[in-house]
């Protein structure tokens, strides 16, 4: 049973507005929290940890795609290079 839900979509992405929003949660509310999707910017990392000592820090399947093709080319271009055209 899926209960995911968007709650929210803030303005922008400044480390001050996000501590803002989650400021407004009491700590035993944040507690509840099971799981977070974030990318993998190390500053939403600290602040899930901070914010949501319960959670499970979980990234995003796009971010995991989007990094591992970006690994796969630079190893398949590094091969290449090592050939004659």
């Amino acid at each position: 049973n899926d209960t995911s839900q968007i709650y929210q979509i803030l303005p922008d992405r400044l480390k001050s507005s996000i501590t803002h929003y989650f400021d407004r949660f009491s700590l035993k509310e944040r507690k509840r929290v099971k799981s977070v999707s974030t990318d993998l910017n190390s500053h939403y990392q600290g602040l899930v940890r901070r914010y949501f000592p319960n959670a499970k820090l979980v990234v995003d399947r796009f971010h995991i795609v989007s990094m591992l093709t970006r690994a796969f080319n630079q190893v398949r271009v590094a091969v290449m290079k090592q050939f004659d055209p």
